[in-house]
Formats: structure tokens, C-alpha cells, sequence
């Protein structure tokens, strides 16, 4: 069996797209909505507030890593491209088009950016397109081709590892900065069906957390080989998004679709008496 001490926190807003843990401070969490709505907590989660609503060129958020509440925006549908700006104020540090990205005007979906915010990945209906000098230039991976890279992920022990899955279902990863690739062969009850997200713990390169809606939360321990299902208190929630504390790997959370964020202390199965699955 498998267990989890948890908590639930509860976010009084429509449907979340995405929940994003400061590096900064670990008691910061931002989240938004799909209508651009963006809000804030200062204290892990027990009070919310608005910071903008942003709901004019709806963003995907990466927190950059200078702090001071300052974000990338990634324009889903937009010449613009690839934003900096404080989210206090909305003003715009840097920027590059999208025509630089990838080519022409075309949907993002995702982004990854390194440490010292010199290599960035974009991923979106043309493919991954790939940056190591700070977005002075672009070059976009031949492999992905003609698919839609929907999500992109930089594992925190390892710049050079990212993760991509594309709009086929199919996941991949590369441990050189995007020179080599290799697909993952998702858990064996996979349905196929939703948007692929991933969780890391930030001290093991191999130990992370895979969200499959349709199918349920897994947690690998040897980069995909096998797989653990994770099922109790999760039967009854559609979740969407899940993020681990990188200030604190054992805490874990799951952003639902009616609007709750669920913290998961300790995130490690735990023996449980509870009648659940235990597909491992």
C-alpha cells in the first residue's frame, strides 16, 4: 500500500493552470488562473491574494532566478515571445521576439531555463527550439519536428538534463543540454489521456514525480525505469499541476481542478492499513 500524510489547501479562485514554489522564499506560492488571474501566498498557502491579473496575453510563468518577484512570461499566442518583468509592477526587463524563437508566429506552450538564465528551452506547435546564450540565438531541434513540444522541464540537480513531452503523449530526455535524446516509456496503466506534468526532487537526478490525468500520480526512483502509483487521498480529485518545495523535498504539492492546492508532507510512500492500490 501506499500513503501520505497531507493537508489541504484551499484557493478560492477558477480553475488553476499552474503552481510555482519561489526559490527565493520557500513560503511564496504563485499561481493563475485560466483567465490570467495571477495570485499570490506569502504564508505556504493559508491566505491568497491577487498580485494582476494578466488575463490581456495570459502568460506561462517561470520564476526567474534573480528573485525580487520578478517572472519570465511566455506568450502563448504573440510576436512578443519571451518576457521578463516584475510582477508588482509589470515592468519589463527583457524580451525577445517570437520570430527569434522559432521562426515565424507560432504557439508556445512551455518553457525551461537554466540557473544563470543563459540556456532556455521553448517548447510549442513548431517543436523545441533551444537557446545557450541567453536567447541571442535559437536553434530548433530536428527530432521534433513536425510535433508539438507541450511541456519542458530542467531537472534542479542537473542544468543540462530536460525533460520534453511532446503533443504524441510521448516523453523524452536528454543528460546534454539537448545534443542526445531518449524516450521514456510511460507507467503500463497510461490512458493516454490529459497533460503530462513533472515534479523533481532536487537531490536525486533519478527520483521524481510524474502526473498523468486520467491515469494518476507515479514517483520514479531510476529516471522512469519503474514506476510507483500513488493513490490514497487522490481517488477524488482531478489534479492538474503538482510542484515539490525545492527548499524542501519532502513537501509536495497537487493543484486540483476545483480550485484546491493539497500539500503532501513527507513525500515518500508511507505503510498505510487503508484498502488502496498498490501498483508497484
Amino acid at each position: 500500500p501506499i500513503g501520505f500524510q497531507s493537508e489541504n489547501l484551499v484557493i478560492e479562485t477558477p480553475v488553476l493552470n499552474e503552481l510555482i514554489i519561489s526559490k527565493a522564499n520557500p513560503n511564496t506560492l504563485t499561481t493563475y488562473s485560466i483567465s490570467g488571474e495571477i495570485l499570490q501566498s506569502n504564508d505556504l498557502g493559508e491566505s491568497w491574494s491577487t498580485a494582476q491579473n494578466l488575463s490581456s496575453f495570459l502568460p506561462k510563468l517561470a520564476e526567474a532566478n534573480s528573485g525580487n518577484n520578478e517572472f519570465f512570461g511566455l506568450q502563448v499566442m504573440s510576436s512578443n515571445g519571451l518576457i521578463k518583468f516584475n510582477l508588482d509592477t509589470l515592468e519589463q526587463s527583457w524580451q525577445v521576439g517570437q520570430n527569434d524563437i522559432s521562426g515565424g508566429t507560432h504557439i508556445n506552450y512551455s518553457i525551461a531555463i537554466s540557473p544563470d538564465e543563459s540556456s532556455l528551452y521553448v517548447g510549442g506547435n513548431y517543436g523545441l527550439s533551444i537557446s545557450h546564450d541567453s536567447g541571442e540565438s535559437w536553434q530548433q531541434q530536428g527530432l521534433f519536428a513536425g510535433k508539438s513540444v507541450l511541456g519542458t522541464w530542467m531537472h534542479p540537480a542537473n542544468e543540462e538534463r530536460i525533460y520534453i513531452v511532446t503533443n504524441l503523449l510521448e516523453l523524452f530526455f536528454t543528460d546534454d543540454g539537448g545534443k542526445n535524446w531518449e524516450q521514456i516509456p510511460p507507467p503500463s496503466d497510461y490512458t493516454g489521456i490529459g497533460t503530462i506534468q513533472l515534479a523533481f526532487e532536487p537531490d536525486s537526478t533519478d527520483t521524481w514525480y510524474l502526473l498523468l490525468p486520467g491515469s494518476g500520480v507515479y514517483k520514479t526512483v531510476d529516471n522512469g525505469q519503474t514506476w510507483i502509483k500513488l493513490t490514497q487521498g487522490l481517488t477524488s480529485h482531478l489534479v492538474i499541476d503538482l510542484e515539490i518545495d525545492p527548499n524542501d523535498p519532502q513537501r509536495l504539492y497537487l493543484a486540483t481542478s476545483e480550485g484546491k492546492v493539497l500539500q503532501y508532507m513527507n513525500a515518500v510512500p508511507v505503510d498505510s492499513d487503508d484498502d488502496i492500490d498498490d501498483d508497484t
